[in-house]
């Protein structure tokens, strides 16, 4: 679509696979919020205009620019998502006034953010794994503070002009600034980019929309206010130190997959950004969410931890507290193993479920692992599952399939004691748990 003199304003479309740019206008006020351009050209381009604001649209897979501003003023690019652009994810070209905040800008071709002639401030914005610049720099009047760079392919910022650039207050993803700026110190023709005073750790990133559509990676501290989907055939990939901090009731819903493998010494949290309750934020839900992992996580003050639907999921390493619930399942398989549930209303909940759970730690919870029905598919060996308060397992009023739970350690006493089965309500499935284990589990 292209447009000349309109002060137009665009909600809610889908942009796609347009040959030249997915949607131009010359000379007007324009606004465009929550759409999405993919597949085309540019995706958005906005010249000769001198008032305008883009917020929270999906800027993705265009073969040039996502977002390309030309001889414009006054105009402000907040909270998009600009993905996998062939070249630039934002260019900026004779632009004067512009305000670039709270933007995730990662995995375009060659630059995330291309500036030439312009005056901006470039703010709170996540710019990582571009091909070769977060932010590539001819000429620029302004100053970009208080962004996340991480890890974009030669540089996070490259200097190709002879002016100073005001960087300060900036997190560089952990590395040595000066490995990834390209500046006087590398060049004596080119400016310097004045980075001083430098951010020891990340800025809170709010996600800004309600749906990721592309392959997407996060790093750092991530706020989600809401309920984010991830849709069929996209990865949601979690890297080593992410904190996830839900809101209150906000919650993740993932149709496609997501991978979360943190690290012994570096694990990856999901928690509560407005208090320590159980039940502040809602859960993490998978549905035929295939290939899912979660690995050296932690989850606490959830509805929920983990909710799974019909999904091949493999959690390990990870460490449930403080949730309503740690982990729920229907279906799978699941392979749940290495892990810590404690201090949780339910750590475990099988409905129809079919899963290995082993080597695990289970204790402090009120109900260790609750059998809603049909749990002949279940697994349970070589676990320390004692000291729940109500019960370390309870078959369900409806599970009429015995459970398989043997070899486990139970804490001393008669195992018995504190299962809830066909021997206390005839009619219910049984808990298989001898033999067992006279001495607990060593687990790491």
């Amino acid at each position: 679509a292209n447009f000349f003199r309109v002060n137009l304003k665009a909600n809610g479309n889908k942009i796609l696979n347009n040959l030249k740019e997915g949607l131009r206008i010359k000379e007007g006020m324009p606004s465009a919020e929550e759409n999405l351009f993919d597949g085309n050209r540019y995706g958005l381009m906005i010249t000769d205009s001198l008032y305008g604001s883009f917020n929270r649209n999906v800027i993705t897979n265009n073969l040039e620019s996502g977002i390309s501003l030309r001889g414009v003023a006054n105009i402000g690019v907040s909270g998009n998502v600009i993905t996998n652009n062939l070249e630039s994810g934002i260019s900026l070209k004779g632009a004067d006034n512009i305000e670039v905040s709270e933007n995730f800008v990662q995995g375009n071709g060659s630059t995330g953010i291309n500036i030439q002639d312009s005056r901006a401030i470039i703010k709170h914005n996540v710019i990582s794994e571009n091909g070769k610049r977060g932010i590539g720099i001819i000429s620029f009047d302004g100053i970009i503070t208080e962004n996340n760079f991480i890890k974009n392919g030669l540089y996070a910022i490259g200097l190709d002009g002879e002016m100073d650039i005001a960087a300060p207050m900036n997190w560089w993803g952990g590395s040595e600034v000066e490995e990834v700026i390209y500046d006087k110190n590398d060049d004596s023709t080119r400016g310097r980019i004045k980075y001083e005073e430098v951010r020891k750790s990340p800025i809170m990133y709010s996600w800004p929309v309600e749906a990721i559509t592309a392959d997407t990676t996060w790093y750092g501290d991530i706020n989600i206010k809401s309920n984010v989907a991830v849709f069929p055939g996209i990865t949601l990939a979690l890297k080593p130190g992410v904190r996830v901090l839900f809101s209150r009731e906000a919650g993740l819903k993932i149709t496609g997959k997501i991978i979360a493998t943190g690290e012994r010494d570096k694990r990856i949290a999901f928690t509560s950004l407005e208090g320590s309750v159980a039940g502040n934020w809602d859960e993490i839900f998978l549905d035929h969410a295939n290939g899912s992992v979660f690995s050296n996580c932690d989850f606490e003050y959830a509805t929920w931890g983990i909710h799974s639907h019909f999904t091949n999921l493999t959690v390990e390493n990870c460490h449930f507290s403080h949730n309503y619930g740690g982990l729920r399942f229907r279906s799978g398989p699941l392979e749940i193993k290495h892990s810590i549930f404690e201090d949780n209303s339910i750590a475990l909940r099988a409905y129809k479920g079919s899963a290995v759970i082993t080597e695990n730690v289970i204790t402090r919870n009120e109900v260790g692992i609750f059998v809603r029905e049909k749990g002949g598919e279940l697994t349970i060996k070589k676990n320390n599952i004692f000291a729940n308060s109500e019960y370390n397992i309870r078959s369900g009023d409806f599970n009429d399939e015995d459970i398989d739970a043997t070899e486990n350690w139970w804490g001393g006493g008669d195992p018995a004691d504190k299962i809830f089965d066909g021997r206390k309500e005839p009619g219910i499935g049984r808990v298989h748990y001898e033999p067992y284990q006279k001495e607990p589990f060593k687990i790491d």
